[in-house]
């Protein structure tokens, strides 16, 4: 089909038509732009995605004939509708130019200034904000987003109880390539390509997202905020929060207040009015770890729940993140209208992990070859988080794998209390930690008090603590506060009562 003529014509004086070189002169400001301002524009997602594959490394070619598609297929197409769609997708300063340089007029949105105040606040947050937790610990292995492949869920009944055993089996047992084949699978930049929220003012959606422990569920929550803060998506949404449900405050909330309770009290005041005012549209909530409450927690009334179930701001959009046997709850509601699995690294993305931690190729290629002949260690390694354990636990064992599993986590745990003795007890010598069986005081009671809560929390369903929780090994002398043995992380959350912690275990596993 023949190019676009690169003629300006015009339908009226009010309503002028942009010519192909006009338009492929813009310079959009993010790298997924041009995809997302073609779905504002009207183009199949099929043909955009055509595009990116006969272009992969051409930004500008890709620019250009998403702009083609446009003036090919709509008749109307027009300065002033581009600028409705490019106000959409955050791009203000293009606009204005646009406006300026071509005499067209345009509205900005309706948007209160107590929101944009508050947007600007919350994108200034997340703009800050680490994507990985900031410590260190196992050593990172590259923080590689595009390692983690999502799944696009088919149709099909529920799955039963010990159906969700094998579906978890295959997350972290070396089933990735088989579940990539099996499912569609789906690009980051096109998890929201749904999105056209201008067909329909009250627009909404549901998505859970699930995956097993340590595959990237809480980081990719983070690169939706910090991608929204940057306007590289959910450019529709002025607000996005991200609510943690490890948070006392936010699972046990009555009120919408009290969800938010921990933001300036009045720079938030006006900002819950209008959202209550308005039932919630234009906000995107983010749920993340469904899987950290209690069973009861996740089955008893709350405010959590009645936002999912659209009783309280019932226009509001939700995602909501989970393991998958708590997810579970979500899907016998039929609320979900989207839902996306997240399932760790491919066996390809394992090899290239290995190549870019492991420096010296023969030493590499080495580690390559022996997960061939153990494939116990390489099913964990479709994990991001064991994958990094793995390498850590390689290279300090002169480039050798332990030969069990349990030796592997044994190994780990040693290292992890070696590093906590390193930091914070200076008169004691890490090289003298070498069986957890044989450990001395001041670490022997607290790490044997510890293990017997952590066993119990996994029958209770339980990943989180407070304070009062823990053992009274735990509670005084030095050296006894959990987090100090690397076992447990310590996150602080803020009430109507003060400044509380709660406590998880590495990952919550």
């Amino acid at each position: 089909m023949a190019e676009p003529e690169d003629t300006a014509t015009s339908t009226s004086q009010s309503m002028p038509r942009p010519t192909l070189r006009e338009l492929s002169s813009l310079k959009l400001s993010g790298l997924y732009k041009w995809y997302h301002l073609g779905l504002q524009l009207g183009i199949e997602e099929h043909i955009l995605d055509r595009i990116e594959e006969n272009y992969p490394r051409d930004s500008d070619m890709r620019q250009s004939k998403m702009f083609g598609e446009w003036l090919r297929s709509d008749t109307k197409a027009s300065w002033s509708k581009l600028c409705e769609a490019l106000m959409i997708v955050k791009e203000d300063k293009l606009v204005e130019s646009i406006s300026s340089t071509y005499g067209v007029s345009h509205h900005q949105k309706n948007i209160p200034q107590c929101i944009a105040d508050f947007a600007k606040v919350a994108k200034e947050a997340f703009s800050e904000m680490e994507l990985l937790p900031d410590e260190d610990w196992p050593p990172s292995i590259g923080r590689h987003e595009s390692n983690l492949v999502l799944i696009e869920h088919p149709r099909h009944p529920l799955p039963g109880e010990k159906e969700v055993e094998e579906i978890l089996k295959d997350y972290v047992g070396g089933n990735v390539d088989k579940i990539v084949e099996e499912k569609q699978e789906i690009k980051y930049e096109k998890v929201f390509g749904f999105l056209k929220p201008q067909d329909n003012p009250k627009f909404k959606f549901k998505m859970l997202i699930d995956g097993a422990p340590g595959v990237g569920k809480t980081v990719l929550c983070r690169r939706f905020c910090k991608d929204w803060a940057a306007g590289e998506i959910l450019e529709e949404f002025p607000l996005v929060w991200l609510l943690h449900l490890r948070d006392p405050a936010i699972a046990k909330a009555e009120s919408i207040n009290d969800l938010f309770q921990h933001y300036d009290e009045d720079l938030l005041k006006e900002v819950v009015q209008y959202i209550k005012k308005k039932g919630g549209a234009g906000n995107l909530l983010i749920f993340d770890g469904l899987d950290e409450l209690s069973k009861q927690e996740r089955t008893q009334c709350s405010l959590f729940l009645d936002i999912i179930r659209g009783r309280v701001l019932p226009n509001c959009s939700v995602v909501v993140t989970s393991r998958p046997y708590a997810s579970q709850q979500l899907q016998e509601m039929k609320i979900i209208n989207h839902h996306i699995e997240v399932v760790g690294f491919t066996k390809d993305q394992i090899k290239e992990c290995i190549s870019q931690n492991i420096t010296e190729n023969a030493k590499a290629e080495q580690l390559i070859q022996a997960l061939k002949q153990r494939l116990d260690i390489l099913s964990l390694c479709y994990t991001p988080l064991n994958c990094a354990i793995m390498l850590y636990i390689y290279q300090q064992k002169d480039y050798r794998l332990p030969k069990t599993l349990t030796k592997l986590y044994t190994r780990y745990m040693i290292h992890t209390l070696k590093r906590s003795v390193s930091i914070h007890f200076q008169d004691l010598d890490p090289d003298d930690i070498t069986d957890l069986k044989r450990l001395k005081e001041p670490i022997d009671l607290p790490f044997r008090a510890l293990s017997k809560m952590a066993f119990q929390g996994l029958q209770d369903e339980q990943l989180g603590f407070n304070t009062d929780q823990l053992p009274q090994e735990c509670k005084g002398g030095r050296g006894t506060k959990p987090e100090l043995l690397g076992l447990m992380s310590a996150s602080k959350f803020f009430s109507s009562s003060g400044r509380s912690l709660n406590y998880q275990f590495t990952h919550l596993t």
